[in-house]
């Protein structure tokens, strides 16, 4: 039998806690995502959708949970039932009774019967939190369900109030971990790291990009990773200055620089982390000049992170730092303020200094509250992830500078007086990357 990756009754009290957030009269409608993708009888992965793993640790598709806070029962699943012939094929199947058993649900039924037995518990609800947009075929069912539940109701009925994005809830729970998630995240991103030494120790000129994806994911799975945590950045030269390159199949060409953009997903938690490197292990004095520059703001903005400090406040900070780092090295010409005022470093840095991670790389939660920048809690993390890039076709930058891409990211935790960097075991300074790399 599989076994739940998390403690039911941490994801039972996560459920419990929803009272306090959501609406009075309530429901949760969340479905556990995707069905996986069939194609001439192969199957590609499934991933459960984050919010209903954060809620149930339930990982099986075609699996739906409603949770009504305060109520009773509080929450019910609706999952596949057992069937010994898909077992054979595909694995096993926990059913209704080993939902309630293994998950904590206070009633679970086959989900053959959904449409009725929503329709019965939905009766005595005027607000319905559920995600329009993620598959067509599901809010079709779902608002045939309410439109039922209205009917039933009858004129003197008192109708929905409204269907409510569950993410004004569960952003909120989720943008601060606790102590369990800060364990998964800080495991995951010590796999990383550990992928991403592997990845400086292999690679050599002449080498292919995709080779170097393969160590770290290699590297990462070897380690009890689930899977890569996204599409993994693996960029020499001229590349990396494409932020979001992802084709990662040219040749590594001696002299220069190979940005890699990568993270693992250990039970279902994500790191985050880039770092760059000069291919054949040396840094020329021009990459060097570029790659300390971004690496002194981006250690200075990590020592700001702390309680009370928002990302606003980061991003303009970075934004002097870098544009000030520019004009130094000769990329930038004139006053850094009127340089900023006229946005001109976005050229050569387009992108904001980070986002908070979790269960998604790009996880949940507000980044403005009340028409403010929220200041960081403790126990969010958070990514800082700072650069400069420089492409071959620009014609005004020196040309000692041009195909210089350089991004150095971390995945830091907020803590109860600063913060702590939980992917420090991946080497960023010039003296550590050029040791490891000879």
């Amino acid at each position: 039998m599989r076994k739940p990756l998390i403690d039911s009754k941490i994801t039972m009290n996560r459920r419990k806690s929803l009272v306090k957030y959501a609406e009075k009269d309530s429901a949760f409608i969340l479905f556990s995502g995707s069905e996986c993708t069939r194609n001439n009888d192969a199957n590609f992965p499934f991933r459960v959708h984050s919010d209903f793993y954060y809620l149930t640790g339930y990982e099986e598709s075609e699996s739906v949970v409603l949770i009504r806070p305060g109520k009773s029962p509080e929450s019910v699943a609706f999952v596949r039932k057992k069937d010994p012939l898909h077992e054979t094929w595909e694995g096993f199947l926990f059913g209704p009774e080993g939902a309630k058993e293994h998950f904590g649900f206070d009633e679970a039924y086959t989900n053959d019967v959904l449409f009725e037995k929503l329709c019965e518990f939905l009766v005595d609800i005027e607000s319905v939190y559920y995600r329009i947009g993620l598959n067509e075929k599901r809010d079709a069912e779902v608002f045939k369900i309410l439109n039922k539940v209205l009917f039933s109701r009858g004129r003197k009925g008192s109708p929905l109030s409204r269907v409510l994005d569950p993410e004004e809830v569960l952003g909120q729970m989720r943008r601060r971990k606790d102590k369990t998630e800060i364990e998964l995240m800080r495991k995951s991103a010590q796999i990383a790291a550990s992928a991403h030494i592997e990845a400086m120790r292999s690679i050599k000129p002449g080498m292919n990009e995709r080779e170097i994806q393969g160590i770290f994911y290699q590297k990462s799975l070897s380690q009890n990773a689930r899977d890569v945590s996204y599409d993994s950045i693996c960029a020499g030269g001229d590349n990396a200055t494409t932020l979001h390159y992802n084709s990662n199949d040219q040749e590594l060409k001696d002299g220069d620089l190979f940005l890699i953009d990568a993270g693992a997903e250990y039970n279902y938690y994500a790191s985050d982390i880039t770092r760059t490197y000069p291919i054949n292990g040396k840094f020329s004095e021009a990459q060097k000049e570029v790659y300390q520059a971004v690496l002194t703001v981006q250690k200075n903005m990590i020592s700001k992170v702390k309680p009370g400090v928002s990302f606003e406040e980061l991003n303009e900070k970075a934004n002097e730092e870098l544009t000030q780092a520019m004009v130094d090295i000769g990329l930038l010409k004139g006053n850094v303020s009127d340089l900023i005022k006229e946005k001109k470093f976005k050229k050569y840095y387009p992108h904001s200094l980070g986002h908070y991670l979790g269960l998604d790389v790009h996880d949940t939660g507000p980044y403005i509250l009340n028409k403010e920048s929220r200041p960081f809690d403790e126990g969010v993390v958070l990514t800082i992830e700072p650069g400069i890039y420089v492409p071959l076709s620009d014609d005004e930058a020196p040309k000692k500078f041009l195909g210089i891409g350089i991004r150095i990211e971390d995945d830091v935790l907020v803590t109860s007086e600063g913060c702590e960097v939980l992917s420090s075991d991946a080497p960023k300074e010039v003296n550590d990357i050029e040791s490891i790399m000879n």
